[in-house]
């Protein structure tokens, strides 16, 4: 079984989901922490963050694995970075591609959109 819970930021989504998963017995996966994750992975490649092509080159190359509601980036625990402050003025300011209005950037984040919420579906898999 999987239930999704979205919203907007602080209302409580993980709250919630947390209380949720614990009461049915499931396992709890945060993909806020996954986004967060990615995007610190990102920053870390020095990649401009406007670099679509490249961006999706480093994650095609990038394992993600989850223990015990911690988030791995190519083996090594992101958790202790993702609440950073870069990490969340890239994440809240939208700058990995959400607030792009042009066609050709919209176009962009849609496929790169698509390809994290493949990178989701198949952790979620792999971690089943």
């Amino acid at each position: 079984m999987q239930i999704a819970v979205d919203g907007p930021a602080g209302a409580g989504k993980s709250s919630i989901a947390k209380i949720v998963a614990q009461k049915l017995g499931l396992e709890y996966i945060d993909s806020g922490a996954i986004y967060r994750a990615l995007a610190k992975k990102i920053l870390d490649s020095n990649i401009k963050i406007e670099d679509y092509a490249s961006i999706k080159n480093t994650l095609e190359s990038t394992s993600i694995e989850l223990v015990d509601g911690d988030v791995f980036i190519d083996g090594v625990n992101f958790m202790p970075f993702i609440r950073s402050s870069e990490v969340t003025a890239v994440v809240k300011e939208g700058k990995l591609g959400i607030s792009y209005e042009s066609s050709n950037s919209k176009k962009d984040f849609q496929t790169l959109k698509d390809y994290i919420h493949k990178l989701y579906i198949e952790t979620v898999e792999n971690n089943a």
